[in-house]
Order: C-alpha cells, then structure tokens, then sequence
C-alpha cells in the first residue's frame, strides 16, 4: 500500500477496485430507471384516463341534450364522433348503449340493433340491459324468433335478480305469447 501524506496526515491509497462491487451498483442505478420509468408510464396512463374521462362525459352531455331536443342525427354523430376519437376507451360501452338508443328512438333498429350488439362486446357483455334492449330491438324489426330468444333471456335474468318485480317478468312472457301467435 502507499501512503500519501496530506497536511502531514497519513492517508491510505485503496487498491483499485474490482468490476465485482461495480455490480451491485449498476443493479441500484437499472432498479432506479426502471422504477422511474414505471412511474412515467403510470403519469402518462393516469393522464390519458383524466382526458379520455373528459371527452366522455363532453360527448354524454352533448349526445344526452341533443337526444333530448329530438335532434337524434345530431346526437347519433356526437357519440359516433367520440367511437371513432377513442381507441382504449373504459366508457365505449356506455356511449355505444346511448348511440343505440338514440337509433332507436330515431326508429333506425338496424343501427341500434348494430350499436347493442358492438356494446355487448365490451365487459361485462350481455348484461341484462342489452338483453331487454335487443329483445326490444328484434321486436320492432319484426325478427320475432330473435326476439322471442332475448325475452326470455331476459326473464331468466330477472328471475336471479332478489331486486327484480314479478311483474316486470310477467310482462315479458305476455309479450312473448303475443309473438307466438
């Protein structure tokens, strides 16, 4: 070892390191990237939700007041507008359950009947409300087997549902009867 000399003190010259501790180190400074990295990511995903969060409830409010005033061309490309905008879109369910609503109460049941079966598609699926809109759907295109098969569907559901009334069910089968007549 050699010694220097500073101020009159002796100090100690360290041998030159080996690669072997340089690793643990580089191991810290890749764990700090990645964690940084992760943290990006998470700012940039928490971002895209705030503005994808904001364009739906903008496209829901204009769709919902334009559907209100009747202006049913209008609020079917207000939410068509947000559909086509947004690719990762947690709310393309919803909006694509109000474009087929404001179809059908435009009386376009191929349109709606496409825009339901595109909101099935997303989870939870064929949840009871799609169901009833499609048995309502196919009933009014006149597709009465279609319809037939989504009633009942829709009266198993309610059948499992502890919140559901008799009469609701009871409604359905009476619909159902008129159709196979």
């Amino acid at each position: 070892m050699l010694m220097l000399y500073n101020y009159g003190m002796p100090r100690v010259n360290p041998e030159p390191q080996s690669i072997v501790p340089l690793a643990p180190r580089l191991l810290i400074v890749g764990g700090a990237l990645i964690v940084i990295g992760a943290i990006g990511a998470w700012v940039f995903i928490a971002n895209q939700k705030a503005a994808d969060n904001k364009a739906y409830q903008s496209a829901l409010s204009r769709g919902q007041a334009l559907e209100h005033d009747q202006k049913f061309t209008e609020a079917t490309t207000a939410y068509q507008d947000y559909l086509s905008k947004t690719h990762t879109s947690t709310h393309k369910r919803e909006i694509y359950f109000q474009l087929a609503t404001v179809q059908g109460e435009a009386l376009n049941y191929q349109g709606a009947l496409a825009s339901y079966q595109a909101a099935a598609r997303f989870p939870p699926g064929k949840d009871h409300a799609i169901i009833l809109a499609l048995a309502y759907t196919y009933d009014a295109l006149g597709d009465k087997a279609e319809a037939i098969a989504y009633y009942q569907q829709a009266i198993a559901g309610l059948k499992q549902d502890k919140n559901s009334r008799g009469d609701d069910a009871t409604s359905l089968q009476q619909r159902i009867q008129e159709l196979q007549k």
